[in-house]
């Protein structure tokens, strides 16, 4: 059962199933990155699993470029897993509602992850989970905001980004072999503040995790002055077990 930090995240990400098509196209290009990343360490894993697969909009670029047997993508906001049922179906994936922080079991040549990890309550737990259920000389593959990310924002709208060092060390702790890293800064102009504030809301990314205001829509709107920019700080991650 989830907790309620991560029923709060459900239910943002689950409200903007309608939507999150047509914001997500930070999200995209940064998986496109990983993905282009990812196939020159190698082009065919043989058991891939997606964390966080959402509507499946970076899946289905996954499943055109890396050959596999199995894919496997989760995600635990059951409304986004619709969207990504219909856009999978011609494909060999398993689209399965479940949190990353729970899969067992199962043995993964890949594990890839776009943009996703940031909502684990516990990033190391989450990692070592990833490590177990990875084969021998298996690969994790991911991206995720770093500290930075919207800093346009009132402090109290933002949640907790970790440092490019943080990652690393959380990566060694889980006894991963960190085998290519890099960072990016990708900015995004709005003519408003309400409308640069709607797009992260469009993607569900608005609730704010241990915050006296829980999603970045109404009054929290007030915090935030003159903001016409959105700035995210991306780093990228391939390790091996």
């Amino acid at each position: 059962m989830l907790n309620q930090t991560k029923q709060g995240i459900r239910r943002a990400f689950n409200k903007a199933a309608d939507t999150y098509d047509d914001f997500c196209h930070i999200q995209k290009t940064i998986g496109v990155e990983l993905i282009q990343r990812l196939s020159k360490i190698g082009s065919y894993y043989q058991h891939i699993i997606d964390l966080g697969c959402g509507s499946g909009v970076v899946t289905e670029l996954l499943a055109l470029q890396i050959n596999y047997q199995q894919f496997h993508a989760i995600d635990f906001a059951d409304q986004l897993l619709v969207k990504a049922n219909k856009r999978l179906s011609h494909y060999s994936v398993d689209v399965i509602e479940n949190d990353f922080d729970f899969i067992h079991d199962k043995k993964f040549n890949l594990a890839f992850s776009n943009m996703s990890l940031q909502w684990s309550c516990d990033l190391l737990h989450t990692l070592k989970i990833i490590y177990e259920n990875l084969h021998s000389n298996g690969v994790l593959a991911f991206s995720i905001p770093l500290f930075g990310t919207f800093n346009e924002l009132n402090s109290m709208s933002v949640n907790h980004f970790y440092q490019l060092e943080e990652i690393i060390n959380l990566l060694y702790q889980s006894q991963f072999d960190l085998l290519f890293k890099r960072t990016d800064v990708i900015q995004t102009h709005y003519d408003s503040t309400k409308s640069a504030l709607n797009t992260i809301k469009s993607i569900g990314a608005n609730y704010l995790v241990d915050r006296p205001i829980n999603s970045l829509h109404g009054k929290s709107f007030l915090l935030q002055t003159n903001i016409r920019s959105l700035t995210y700080h991306v780093g990228y991650f391939i390790a091996r077990k």
